[in-house]
């Protein structure tokens, strides 16, 4: 080798070596500051400060030393009592911003002017008082908010006008008492719209007039006692809606075309209803679940379900004496039927004649039945369990017993005073009526619906990729 070539391979040396000392330098000054203190994070994108004791005057100085590129910021649990204009300047490229669980009672009016990426915004648990109609004025990119569980008593006009990208918005258990015909203006694209356990008392016809795309509504536990005939027009692509928790004492306002032909679910338990009349749901062809328990209905009108294909309709905890023909006549098919903790004394034959080949679970459980005719189960060949526990019933189990395999049903399970039985006479004791999931003397386990429910506080967003936003 030369002298030349000696001295071109040192210097190649000296300056490999100089490039991976310097590019060791940057990482480390960028993971420094990827990561402020006390912070925890995963890669350089996303920033968890959560439980951190962090007053208002400390997170200013704490989010100034986040990185630009920072993607998600999660400052929820510490003691913030309000968020100035100005904050994020520095975070414009920001999706995911928690600030659940502190007692933040106002926003600044520009905390969000350059957050123009920001795709869900978590304010759960906090003192909010009010939505103003600048706040999200420049959040055009977002998806989700949420502001469960705080004080909010009013929502300016067109509050949310901006957020035409927005598909869910939570506001559960809040102080509002009336929804107003302009406070969800703009929502064009909202799918999810949840105002459980407020105390709304009044809907304005037309409130949901710009919730075209809406496909869940939740109402569940307000103060509503009347609904406008027309208080849903405009939600043409509902599938969910949840009114349970309610002082409704009649079904008037579903007695109309309004209520679109996609609904999946209504919900309307626990409210004041004390019948249910003639023919009441006549545009719900689309209609697979429909609870009416836990009112006080004592009356069902005949046809009251025509032409509906149900998988699941509960009439349980009201106060029915009887079960008779009418009762179900039009009904096209019910897969799951509870009549339970009634007052029923008589179940007439061929009650169920409309709905008998349909038929997969039947609760007739906490009733004052003392006897059945051998004809009231007639033709229900798909029955899979059948409750009478809690009854009158004493020496009527051999009989359905020897009924059911005449009728070649030797899958169908007899749950009867605390024993079970099926079609072929193997008794078996139970541990629990409901199999230990569910309430007492349901024959299968409950369906987890999760009406009325509220999710979880977000700790961070798991359809979330490094660069990919919602994947």
């Amino acid at each position: 080798m030369t002298t030349w070539q000696r001295s071109s391979a040192l210097d190649l040396a000296l300056w490999l070596a100089t490039v991976t000392m310097v590019t060791a330098l940057c990482l480390a000054t960028t993971a420094a500051r990827a990561c402020p203190e006390p912070c925890q994070c995963t890669q350089t994108y996303y920033v968890y400060c959560q439980r951190l004791g962090l007053t208002s005057d400390r997170v200013l100085e704490l989010v100034t030393s986040v990185p630009r590129e920072a993607l998600l910021l999660d400052l929820s649990s510490n003691a913030l009592d309000r968020l100035g204009s100005g904050l994020l300047d520095s975070l414009p490229n920001l999706e995911y911003l928690y600030v659940d669980d502190n007692l933040l009672s106002s926003l600044g009016a520009g905390l969000f002017r350059y957050q123009r990426s920001l795709r869900e915004l978590s304010l759960t648990g906090n003192r909010l008082r009010g939505v103003r109609g600048d706040v999200f004025a420049n959040v055009t990119s977002l998806r989700k908010l949420r502001l469960d569980g705080n004080a909010i008593e009013k929502i300016d006009a067109r509050a949310f006008s901006s957020l035409t990208q927005l598909r869910e918005l939570h506001v559960p258990r809040n102080n509002l008492t009336r929804l107003a015909l302009s406070q969800l203006s703009g929502l064009a694209g909202l799918r999810v719209l949840d105002l459980s356990d407020n105390w709304i008392n009044t809907v304005e016809v037309g409130a949901f007039r710009d919730l075209a795309g809406l496909q869940s509504l939740r109402l569940s536990r307000n103060r509503l006692s009347s609904l406008a005939e027309d208080a849903f027009r405009g939600l043409s692509s509902l599938r969910e809606l949840h009114l349970d928790g309610n002082l409704l004492p009649s079904l008037d306002c579903f007695h109309v075309p309004h209520l679109a032909h996609s609904l999946h679910t209504l919900v309307l338990s626990g409210n004041a209803l004390v019948s249910v009349p003639h023919d009441v749901f006549p545009k719900l062809a689309g209609l697979k679940v429909l609870a009416l328990d836990r009112n006080l209905v004592s009356s069902v009108g005949p046809m009251a379900f025509r032409d509906l294909q149900l998988d699941s309709l509960s009439l349980a905890h009201n106060l029915l004496e009887g079960v008779d023909r009418q009762m179900l006549e039009g009904c096209r098919r019910v897969s799951r039927l509870d009549l339970s903790h009634n007052r029923i004394r008589t179940v007439r034959t061929g009650a169920f004649d409309s709905v008998r080949e349909s038929v997969y679970v039947l609760n007739l459980a906490g009733n004052g039945l003392s006897s059945l005719d051998h004809g009231t189960l007639r033709g229900m060949r798909h029955l899979l369990a059948l409750n009478l526990s809690s009854n009158g019933l004493s020496s009527i189990l051999l009989n359905f017993v020897i009924v059911f395999a005449v009728m070649g049903i030797a899958r169908t399970k007899i749950v009867h005073c605390g024993r079970e039985k099926d079609a072929n006479g193997g008794v078996q004791s139970l541990a629990s009526p409901s199999g230990g999931n569910g309430h007492q003397g349901d024959p299968l386990p409950r369906n987890p619906t999760g009406a009325g429910a509220s999710p979880d506080r977000p700790s961070a967003p798991e359809h979330v990729t490094p660069k990919g936003g919602l994947t």
